[in-house]
């Protein structure tokens, strides 16, 4: 049965010349997963507004949305509003509570439940999520992850038809990643809900989805089962198209002579592919050669940036330390990716090192000087803190001018300008509000001023967030550059390809403290699950391999 359709949907913000939907039309089952794809700005996050009426932006639409038969501005309102449920891109933007407890209630209470039923909800859903442990904790103190995961069991408490999730895994760690993508599938299989997800990280969703949607410019380009899609993609030489496919499908679609139907769309397919075929060698070329030197060198007399002995805890919960006499140093020309998991502490570590939280105990040094003893200003001089809500960070009512105020600070104004709002695609934005960009637009934005702001340490907390794999790429050079010019960079996030590919030291954080600080590919070495695809695929055939880059592929025989 459908549950949803659409019939030549177009949208338009106002003001706006250019349409954020052109004339979109598709069916949804009942049950089916629907992944939507496409590069940042391409409409994802706008069709998925357009279907929850409640929240639908402002603007003009044209054409027909039916639910579950019907068109969907005819239901009462009351209707859909447990029947169709979204998780927002930012978690800060559904949450109107304080504590885990009553956020999840309340949108129960709002459906006039009875306590008793409210209560079976909640302990059901706890159970399903084993978020427990969460419930009497203040929402404030929560990561990234565990507050998208929370909102997410809100929606579902409501036990919603149609759930809409737009970047719901941007922010979980690799293993609660391929929980929540298990948990999905489970969703639709055993409760028969029908999900569309909007997401830059394609190799999981990809995978468990029955229909893939590919946006670009408003526009559907692609539609159809994933190995249809690839199928399509491929024949069609899209490479822009083929850059959002899983990295099994790309690293294949590289090889001479497979045939397009045997592409393999999962890890579990790559391996087998691989074993049988031996047509990948190994390939590091002259940059990681070079990142890897410097990596390993750990020679740099210059100190940007050191801690030692923190100790914090939050001020509402004394009794749970989130950092244990953690050390840490950074010199000049450092790139320093920082993994763990959700809740480690790496957002609180990122606070610290920029002053906007101090540790109980322990100092903290800029260069060799005590940051609790440094002015605000001199602060920001040295250190530019991209935060993980980027919305925290806006002050002005246009982009053009939050970029032109970060160009003036960083005493650099226009210089290399209009290269970085060509090259971060950002010129046709400048006279939009930042808050009528995508959350992917948002962090473009931020990156080009924190490269304009020219501070020598940069601090990036989640960076690569609702871009796509094109923007990264560029942001990741870019970083590379500023790295090697001798800025330090310093990058808490759970996207480990983006870490593999361009930081030149690693560290976990786990229980309160960071692992010993290593070269990337020795960091990356021996690890199971906080890895990358191509690590997983060639672990037994190319152990030197990190990333699809680094492979050459010659015809199958």
């Amino acid at each position: 049965m459908t549950i949803l359709e659409l019939k030549h949907v177009s949208f338009q913000y106002p003001g706006q010349k250019k349409e954020a939907l052109k004339d979109i039309s598709f069916k949804v089952s009942e049950g089916e997963i629907l992944y939507v794809c496409g590069p940042t700005g391409a409409g994802k996050s706008t069709l998925l507004h357009c279907l929850k009426r409640e929240i639908r932006p402002l603007g003009d639409m044209q054409g027909e949305i039916t639910f579950c038969g019907s068109p969907m501005d005819s239901f009462p309102k009351e209707d859909l509003v447990s029947q169709i449920g979204i998780v927002f891109q930012n978690p800060d933007n559904q949450t109107v509570m304080d504590t885990v407890m009553s956020e999840m209630t309340f949108g129960l209470e709002n459906l006039g439940l009875p306590p008793a039923e409210i209560k079976q909800r909640l302990s059901e859903i706890a159970g399903f999520f084993g978020i427990e442990p969460l419930f009497n904790k203040s929402y404030q103190h929560l990561s990234g992850g565990e507050r998208q995961t929370v909102n997410l069991c809100a929606v579902l408490a409501m036990r919603p038809k149609l759930l809409l999730l737009d970047e719901p895994i941007s922010q979980l760690d690799p293993v609660a990643q391929a929980e929540f993508t298990g948990i999905l599938r489970r969703l639709s299989d055993e409760f028969g809900i029908t999900i569309i997800i909007n997401e830059h990280k394609n190799t999981e969703l990809m995978t468990i989805s029955n229909k893939v949607l590919f946006l670009d410019e408003g526009e559907l380009q692609y539609f159809g089962t994933p190995r249809d899609i690839a199928a399509q993609i491929i024949s069609n030489n899209d490479h822009k198209a083929l850059s959002f496919l899983p990295a099994p499908v790309r690293l294949f679609a590289a090889a001479e002579g497979l045939p397009i139907s045997e592409m393999p769309l999962t890890i579990k397919e790559a391996r087998k592919m691989v074993n049988n075929n031996q047509i990948f060698r190994y390939h590091q070329n002259d940059e990681n050669d070079e990142n890897d030197e410097n990596a390993s060198a750990f020679s740099n007399p210059n100190q940007a940036i050191s801690a030692e002995n923190l100790l914090f805890s939050y001020r509402s919960s004394p009794g749970e330390t989130v950092l244990k006499h953690l050390d840490f140093q950074a010199f000049q020309g450092d790139f320093i990716g920082i993994v763990g998991g959700n809740g480690s502490g790496k957002s609180t570590l990122m606070k610290l090192f920029c002053g906007l939280a101090s540790p109980l105990d322990g100092t903290i040094r800029l260069g060799y000087e005590k940051i609790n003893k440094m002015k605000r200003s001199e602060i920001c001089d040295k250190v530019f803190y991209i935060p993980q809500n980027p919305l925290t960070y806006f002050t002005c009512d246009t982009v053009s001018g939050e970029i032109d105020l970060a160009a003036q600070k960083g005493k650099a104004y226009r210089q290399g300008y209009e290269e970085l709002l060509a090259k971060f695609r950002l010129s046709s934005l400048l006279k939009l509000h930042p808050y009528d960009l995508s959350g992917g637009e948002r962090q473009k934005v931020l990156i080009v001023c924190a490269i304009l702001r020219d501070a020598q340490i940069l601090l990036l907390d989640e960076a690569t967030k609702g871009l796509d794999s094109n923007v990264k790429k560029d942001l990741g050079e870019m970083l590379g550059m500023l790295s090697n010019a001798g800025k330090t960079i310093i990058m808490v996030s759970h996207d480990l390809e983006f870490i593999a590919s361009y930081a030149k030291k690693c560290a976990l954080l786990f229980d309160g403290n960071l692992s010993l600080l290593q070269n990337t590919r020795c960091f990356f070495a021996d690890n199971y699950f906080y890895t990358t695809a191509a690590k997983r695929i060639f672990r037994d055939t190319l152990p030197l391999v990190l990333t699809i880059e680094e492979v050459r592929s010659h015809g199958v025989s």
